[in-house]
């Protein structure tokens, strides 16, 4: 299966997200609402090492900041859900 993007309102709707899939047994996935990091090259690093995760196959990726994923490198050739 290829990689899933879930864009969300805010991390509550997020979190709400995340548990109804965990609930139904979906092992693969993750979840990215902003960077905590304190510095510009720190967040950029973290926001990488998510959009890379997020390409991979059968990963479920649950975000704030991602909007349409168009900066996402699906490694599914059919792309990014």
């Amino acid at each position: 299966a290829g990689p899933v993007l879930i864009h969300c309102a805010d991390k509550a709707q997020g979190e709400t997200i995340a548990a109804a899939l965990k609930k139904a047994k979906y092992e693969r996935i993750q979840c990215f609402y902003s960077s905590e990091k304190s510095t510009p090259e720190e967040r950029s690093h973290e926001e990488q090492t998510i959009k890379t995760k997020a390409g991979q196959d059968g990963m479920i990726t649950i975000s704030t900041v991602f909007g349409r994923g168009t900066d996402i490198i699906p490694t599914h050739k059919q792309g990014l859900y």
